[in-house]
């Protein structure tokens, strides 16, 4: 299993982050390659709730399940991704007194290497390097949604 961790400082309070990083309506606006997000439980996204995500990597689509396995307001937030892919994404979120700090784990494992080479046409490093590149840009875009005034969360 790989793990990738990665934190930044975001000038807003952790109410506001927490609340636009776990409504599922905003992370096609973070998570570049996230077409949609659909067929969710009612409630989401509580812990227990389940949703259907269909992602484009690398020029090609793949679909899984997701659940939060993990809700504690304003706190902390996990999922776990089923599909070609298996991951568990956790996001911490620490009241600052300049903002919030949000502290994301990405666990993951990645597809065997023949079912790989059919997904991404490339050999297995390059996951690795794909998805580190993708976590800074998922945590920038997070940075500047939650400091954007006029984004409703």
């Amino acid at each position: 299993m790989a793990k990738i961790t990665r934190q930044i400082g975001i000038r807003a309070p952790a109410e506001r982050v927490f609340s636009i990083v776990t409504n599922p309506e905003n992370w096609p606006r973070f998570v570049s390659g996230l077409i949609e997000v659909r067929d969710m439980s009612p409630g989401m996204p509580a812990a227990g709730g389940t949703f259907t995500w269909e992602y484009n990597f690398m020029g090609r689509r793949i679909t899984g399940r997701g659940e939060v396995t993990e809700y504690e307001k304003n706190r902390k937030c996990a999922l776990a991704l089923t599909g070609d892919f298996s991951m568990k994404e956790t996001y911490e979120f620490i009241e600052r007194p300049e903002g919030t700090e949000l502290n994301v784990e990405l666990d993951y494992e990645p597809p065997a290497e023949k079912k790989w080479q059919e997904i991404s046409g490339t050999g297995g490093e390059v996951l690795d390097r794909v998805n580190d590149l993708e976590a800074g840009m998922i945590l920038e875009k997070i940075r500047i949604l939650s400091e954007e005034k006029a984004l409703k969360a």
